[in-house]
């Protein structure tokens, strides 16, 4: 593998992939044909043979026979390689036990061959059951590779359902902090809802608005995923802040009206459903061959009647 990143994170993401070499950018030719020169003597070598047949082995879930190849080859080539695959084998023949001590064993080793165990040793304590073994094996996985998003997240959400609230919320802030784009941005924001700090899962998600206005399209998917959510008056804060910069984009002013039209719905508040109205007639006078404006606007006129006559009759 090539990169611009010679971090040991890094190295260690891809070592499962199979990568045997790890060339840091600028290449020159002497690292490059080295390099070159290895990977060859390495693939075409009988240890580099087997590993792979006991891998293609457990891809095809054919586990027995997979751990029938890995003892043959150990006793041949011995490695720590082979205790990685041994445990997964294991995890598929769902012998967790064995799994488990397989990757406790290959993670006391060298840094690669310990944040790839790690890793699947989470996987062994989601099938057990264990939160607190998978929530202490996150911890350490993220103090070896912290750049992993979906552990830290999957840490979060596990700190989180064990009522951690102040510890999920440690992981989050410090996710907060990063550079990240804004799909996890909004990830980290609905985590920080689930853990119950709503007022800093706001101002995350205003904040990551304000840094992407211009791409009114990845704000009206966070303003999307609120409604979603159910969160309306949210969603609302968010169209706010979009069409204050977007304002002749005809889908923002159509999704607004979803979301008044939602809201209006779910509270059978004829106000909000005439707000969603107007957010329609904007779209169209944006375009007014919108169709789906105005098929929204049929819809809308319906329930608002519908309303309408139902407080009559109840008064």
């Amino acid at each position: 593998m090539v990169s611009h990143n010679p971090t040991i994170e890094a190295i260690s993401e891809v070592g499962e992939l199979g990568v045997i070499d790890f060339l840091v950018k600028p290449l020159t030719f002497n690292n490059l044909s080295r390099v070159v020169t290895k990977v060859q003597d390495k693939i075409f070598s009988r240890e580099h043979e087997l590993y792979r047949s006991a891998e293609r082995l457990i891809q095809k879930r054919e586990y027995s026979q997979a751990l029938e190849v890995i003892a043959e080859s150990e006793q041949r080539f011995p490695g720590l390689r082979w205790l990685i695959l041994k445990g997964r084998a294991h995890l598929g023949l769902c012998d967790t036990k064995q799994a488990e001590d397989e990757f406790c064993t290959a993670k006391i080793s060298a840094h690669m061959a310990s944040v790839i165990a790690l890793g699947h040793l989470v996987q062994v304590y989601e099938v057990t059951g264990n939160v607190e073994k998978s929530i202490e094996t996150l911890n350490e996985l993220t103090q070896k590779s912290p750049n992993n998003l979906d552990r830290r997240l999957k840490l979060a959400e596990l700190l989180t359902l064990s009522d951690r609230p102040s510890e999920a919320k440690a992981v989050l802030d410090a996710l907060s902090k990063m550079n990240l784009d804004v799909e996890s941005q909004i990830s980290i924001a609905n985590m920080l809802e689930k853990a119950g700090h709503g007022e800093e899962a706001a101002n995350l998600r205003a904040k990551s608005i304000r840094q992407n206005l211009n791409d009114f399209v990845l704000c009206n998917k966070m303003a999307i995923e609120l409604r979603r959510q159910g969160e309306h008056e949210k969603a609302e804060s968010c169209y706010q802040e979009i069409v204050g910069v977007h304002t002749n984009q005809r889908v923002i002013w159509f999704n607004r009206g979803i979301n008044f039209a939602a809201w209006g719905h779910s509270q059978r508040d004829v106000y909000l459903l005439e707000k969603a109205r107007d957010c329609f007639r904007t779209a169209l006078k944006i375009d007014p061959k919108y169709t789906d404006a105005v098929t929204m606007l049929e819809t809308l006129q319906g329930q608002m009647r519908r309303i309408m006559e139902k407080k009559k009759q109840a008064t």
